[in-house]
C-alpha cells in the first residue's frame, strides 16, 4: 500500500514491481538504545519487546547504539535473543566504544557478517555497515562505507528486482552527519 500510495515512486516503476507478490509485513524497530550509557536502557529494550511480541512483527532490528561486548550486557543481550521470532543487529558507533572490534562485538551479538540482505515476503531487505575506516586522514567516529561493501551492494541489487529496503544505522541521505561517502551509496541505489 505504502508503495502504490507514495509520491516519491514513480509510475514506471511500480509497473516493474512484482506487487502481486508483495505481502503485509511488519519490522520492529528500535535504535540507539545505549546501554553503557542511558541508565533505563534496560527498561525501553523490555518495552520494546512486549510491543513486539504483542504485535508479532515477521523480524525485529535493533540499528545500532546497542551494548558493547562486555560480559556485563550479557544479561541485557540475552533480553534481546530471548525474543522468539528473527532478530537482526545492525552495527553501531558507539557499539565499538572501549576499544572493541567490530568482529569482538559482532561475535559477543552472533552476527555472522556485518553487512548482509535477505528476501521476505516480496521484498529485498538490504543492512548496510557504515562503520568502515575513514579515508586518511581524516579521523573520528568511523562512518564510512568502504569500497568492497559498496561492490557487494552493486552485486546484491543486481540480483533483485523486487522491492528493496535499505538500513544503516548512520544516515545516507547527510554526508555531514551520517555515512561520509553517502552520495556514493546513493548512485548505486539510483
Amino acid at each position: 500500500t505504502f508503495l502504490k500510495n507514495t509520491a516519491l515512486i514513480s509510475i514506471p516503476f511500480l509497473l516493474d514491481l512484482p506487487l502481486g507478490k508483495l505481502q503485509e509485513t511488519r519490522i520492529g524497530l528500535i535504535a540507539d538504545i545505549h546501554k553503557d550509557l542511558m541508565y533505563d536502557a534496560d527498561v525501553r529494550l523490555a518495552n520494546f519487546l512486549k510491543a513486539a511480541q504483542k504485535r508479532k512483527p515477521d523480524f525485529i532490528l535493533q540499528m545500532g547504539d546497542f551494548c558493547q561486548p562486555i560480559s556485563k550486557n550479557q544479561n541485557f543481550l540475552n533480553l534481546w535473543n530471548a525474543h522468539p521470532g528473527p532478530k537482526y543487529h545492525l552495527l553501531g558507533n558507539h557499539d565499538m566504544d572501549g576499544g572493541f572490534t567490530r568482529q569482538q562485538t559482532m561475535n559477543f551479538y552472533g552476527m555472522e557478517s556485518r553487512y548482509y540482505s535477505f528476501d521476505l515476503k516480496g521484498f529485498h531487505f538490504v543492512f548496510l555497515d557504515g562503520n568502515d575506516p575513514n579515508p586518511k586522514p581524516w579521523s573520528g567516529y568511523n562512518r564510512y562505507i568502504s569500497a568492497e561493501q559498496l561492490e557487494w551492494l552493486k552485486a546484491d541489487l543486481e540480483k533483485t528486482k523486487a522491492p528493496t529496503l535499505v538500513f544503516s544505522h548512520q544516515t545516507l541521505e547527510d554526508p555531514s552527519a551520517g555515512v561520509h561517502n553517502a552520495k556514493a551509496i546513493q548512485a548505486v541505489l539510483e
